[in-house]
């Protein structure tokens, strides 16, 4: 009886020996799984960065030229408003005369 006990362990503790051994491997694959999952999410962070990055430099330079144009417009604009006023104040000079 002993020895078959001993058997009995035996072939209890190989199971339970093989049954830990596929926890492991069961358990690499879902590590190797995360890694690579977080490898790929940094990847694509790193992406979004230098999109946004780009993008805002874009509407920098966008901005920038915008104004530009603007100040251009605007000083346009004033010496169209200075022109006029002249011309309207020499209309009144000549009327008047």
């Amino acid at each position: 009886m002993p020895c078959q006990q001993a058997l009995q362990l035996i072939d209890r503790l190989e199971r339970e020996s093989s049954d830990c051994r596929k926890l492991v491997q069961y358990n690499q694959t879902v590590l190797d799984r995360q890694q690579q999952e977080l490898e790929d999410a940094e990847a694509a962070a790193v992406k979004m960065i230098q999109d946004a990055e780009e993008r805002l430099e874009q509407t920098r330079q966008i901005l920038t030229e915008k104004a530009a144009q603007l100040a251009e417009l605007e000083g346009q604009a004033d010496e169209q408003r200075y022109t006029s006023k002249i011309s309207r104040r020499d209309a009144r000079s000549v009327a008047e005369a």
